[in-house]
């Protein structure tokens, strides 16, 4: 509830182009089916004020942005805030599966582990490692001390990406089906740039950050000639984030990539065969159209 509220409090003052005064923010609310009192709101408010997200505006009498938020700062709180609210419907979800099982056709997903977002999503707040035992294949188990760095999700689960101290603080991911006994420990150390560990997994097509060809470590630019149907379904879901259209024809449409060729990139190449070509580079298109 707290959290849903902040969501639409700030994503009112956010969008609007004018200052929103406490009564129209209890009517936002209310539209989307939360009640709280004015006590409650004011709370909540000062929260986000002192936060430095809104400011009260005298001379409009009402909340806007503040002026001196950080853009990225806020994106990434509001992804908080919406990532929490996920997690707090799935857990429901996964609480009462008999009961709601019959409104949902599922392909496995696993709900497993997103009881451990919360505790994570905290040590993120209060810039703290955690500690966890990880089971590893067959069975294994190992204790982890780990510096949480942000949350991944893919193919329907979550993972936890993070310096591993277990390891020279190496980066490493942790799916969280896998945790166990999680449990928040210490301060930080020192201060990491969450945005420069993001971006080596921007040129990635899921976690695996090792390349098939070691002479190519890092994203490279990639074309592929999708001919068919494959072409709208690309346009749709692209197949990476960098990807942009080059060429475009009745016959076929060119795409172009930057990105790291890891064993899951060329996977994806191999399943929608024979409706692309990979064009370049040549040692690409050997390996994925080899006979």
């Amino acid at each position: 509830m707290k959290n849903k509220s902040k969501l639409l409090i700030l994503k009112t003052v956010f969008e609007s182009g004018f200052a929103i005064s406490k009564a129209k923010l209890l009517n936002i609310l209310l539209e989307n089916d939360i009640a709280v009192s004015k006590r409650t709101l004011e709370r909540y408010i000062k929260d986000l004020i002192e936060s430095f997200f809104i400011e009260f505006s005298k001379e409009n009498r009402g909340y806007i942005a503040n002026k001196l938020v950080d853009e990225k700062e806020a994106n990434l709180y509001l992804q908080y805030l919406n990532v929490n609210i996920l997690t707090q419907n799935l857990i429901n979800f996964s609480e009462n599966s008999s009961k709601h099982q019959k409104y949902v056709i599922s392909e496995n997903i696993v709900f497993k582990g997103t009881v451990h977002i919360e505790t994570i999503l905290s040590a993120f707040e209060q810039h703290k490692e955690l500690t966890f035992m990880y089971c590893k294949q067959y069975a294994q188990k190992e204790e982890r001390e780990v510096i949480p760095l942000f949350l991944k999700e893919y193919q329907k689960r979550w993972y936890l990406i993070g310096l591993d101290k277990n390891r020279n603080a190496e980066l490493r991911t942790f799916g969280l089906d896998r945790i166990e006994n999680l449990k928040i420990h210490k301060t930080v150390e020192r201060k990491l740039d969450i945005e420069k560990y993001k971006k080596v997994f921007n040129g990635v097509i899921g976690l695996d950050l090792r390349p098939i060809n070691p002479a190519y470590p890092k994203p490279i630019k990639v074309l592929i000639k999708a001919k068919g149907q494959q072409p709208y379904y690309f346009k749709s879901l692209p197949l990476h984030e960098s990807q942009k259209i080059v060429e475009e024809s009745k016959e076929f449409t060119l795409f172009e990539y930057e990105v790291l060729i890891n064993y899951e990139f060329t996977q994806h190449l191999n399943m929608y065969q024979p409706f692309l070509e990979v064009v370049e580079p040549e040692w690409l298109k050997d390996r994925v159209h080899k006979k």
